[in-house]
C-alpha cells in the first residue's frame, strides 16, 4: 500500500508541474484555452534501447523537467526513437519512429488518449485542421498517414516518394519532402487536402529534400546532398547540397542555389520576422547559418559556431534552441536569443532533437 500510494503521489506531482507551467488564455472568452507557458522536446533515446523521452522547457521556472510523457504515465516509456511532436489544440501527436507508432497524449499534463500501431517508421506530423493531422512515415517506401483526431483513427493513406520527411502547407496542399533511403531521392509531393491524393510530384534534381518551410508564395526545400562512398563505405565524394525555390502557385522550380560543396545541413527555418532563413543541424555539420529569404547565397559566416544534433526556433520569441550530444547520448539544450547570443544551457535526456511549442507560423 505504501508503495502505491508513492506511485501515485509521483505521478501526481509530474501532472501538477505541467498544469502549473499553463495558463488561461482570456483574449477570447469565448473560447479560452489552456496556453502552455514553454515549450516541449523530444529526446529520441539510444537507439534500440526504448528509452526516448520528452522533456518540457517550462518558461516562468526558466528549467527543464525531464521524462515528464513517462511520469504522467505511470512509468511507461514511450519507446524507440522518438522522432518528433506536433500540438494540435489539446492533443499532442509524438511519432516514434523505432518503435513504429504515433501516440497521442494530452499536451497539457501528457497523458496518454491513444496510440496507433498501424504506421511504420513515423517521422513528422502537420496539423491540417483541427481535427486532422497528416504523419509522414518511411515504412512501405514513403507514405503520408491521414489521421482524424476526433476518433484517433488513420482514415487514408497516401503514397509518397522514399524517405518522406517534413511537411508543410500551403493553402490547400501539404508539401512532402522525400529524402529517399540512402538521400537518393530528389523529390517533393505535392498533396491535395480535399481529396489527400498526390497531385504533383516536382523534381527538385537535388539529393536528398529534408526540410522545407513556406515563405510568401514560395516553398523554400533545403536539398542535404549527400556523401559517396565506395564498396567498402570509404568516402570519395560528395553531391552538394541545395536551397531549392518551388513557386507555390505552378508547383514548379523557381530557383536552385548551391549552398556547400561537400557540407549537409537538414535543418531549415524561418525566421520570426520572416526575412531569414536560419539553416544547420545534422550529423557533421558545423553551424547556424543566416540566408536572407532573397538571397541567392548563403552567410560565409556562422550566426552560432556549434555543432549541433538538431536546431528548432521557438515560435514564441525566435530564439534558437540548439541540441549537442555527448558519446553517451545525454543531451544538452542550449538556448540563444535571436541574434545567436547564448542565454543558457540545460540537460536533457538522450540525443535530443526536436521542440514542440503550441504556436506555430
Amino acid at each position: 500500500m505504501r508503495k502505491e500510494i508513492l506511485r501515485l503521489f509521483t505521478i501526481a506531482l509530474a501532472v501538477s508541474f505541467v498544469l502549473s507551467s499553463c495558463k488561461k488564455d482570456d483574449d477570447n472568452n469565448d473560447d479560452k484555452k489552456i496556453k502552455l507557458k514553454g515549450f516541449y522536446i523530444t529526446n529520441e533515446g539510444q537507439f534500440q534501447k526504448g528509452n526516448g523521452s520528452i522533456s518540457f522547457y517550462d518558461k516562468e521556472e526558466d528549467k527543464v523537467n525531464n521524462d515528464v510523457f513517462k511520469n504522467a504515465n505511470g512509468g511507461t516509456p514511450l519507446g524507440d526513437v522518438v522522432q518528433s511532436m506536433t500540438i494540435v489544440n489539446d492533443k499532442a501527436v509524438i511519432c516514434v519512429n523505432g518503435s513504429n507508432k504515433v501516440v497521442i497524449a494530452n499536451s497539457v499534463d501528457m497523458k496518454q488518449i491513444a496510440q496507433i500501431e498501424s504506421i511504420k517508421q513515423p517521422r513528422y506530423a502537420l496539423k491540417v485542421d483541427d481535427n486532422t493531422v497528416l504523419v509522414s512515415a518511411w515504412g512501405n517506401n514513403g507514405e503520408v498517414h491521414v489521421i482524424n483526431l476526433t476518433n484517433n483513427t488513420v482514415t487514408k493513406t497516401v503514397k509518397v516518394g522514399a524517405g518522406a520527411e517534413r511537411m508543410v502547407k500551403s493553402g490547400d496542399f501539404v508539401y512532402v519532402a522525400n529524402s529517399g533511403g540512402y538521400a537518393d531521392n530528389k523529390t517533393v509531393s505535392v498533396i491535395d487536402t480535399k481529396t489527400y491524393t498526390v497531385v504533383k510530384t516536382i523534381d527538385t534534381e537535388c539529393f536528398a529534400p529534408i526540410s522545407l518551410v513556406k515563405v510568401n508564395d514560395k516553398i523554400a526545400v533545403l536539398c542535404k546532398g549527400k556523401t559517396l562512398y565506395d564498396a567498402n563505405w570509404n568516402p570519395i565524394g560528395n553531391e552538394p547540397s541545395y536551397l531549392v525555390m518551388i513557386d507555390a502557385s505552378s508547383n514548379t522550380v523557381s530557383a536552385k542555389i548551391k549552398l556547400y560543396d561537400d557540407k549537409h545541413p537538414e535543418r531549415i527555418y524561418l525566421s520570426n520576422d520572416g526575412t531569414k532563413f536560419l539553416i544547420g543541424g545534422g550529423f557533421g555539420f558545423t553551424g547556424v547559418f543566416e540566408m536572407g529569404v532573397t538571397s541567392t547565397s548563403i552567410s560565409s559566416s556562422a550566426l552560432i559556431d556549434k555543432a549541433f544534433y538538431g536546431f528548432s526556433i521557438n515560435p514564441e520569441n525566435g530564439n534558437i534552441i540548439g541540441f549537442t550530444n555527448a558519446k553517451s547520448g545525454a543531451a544538452k539544450m542550449l538556448r540563444y536569443n535571436p541574434n545567436g547570443t547564448l542565454i543558457k544551457e540545460y540537460d536533457l535526456g538522450f540525443f535530443a532533437n526536436n521542440i514542440a511549442s503550441e504556436k506555430r507560423k
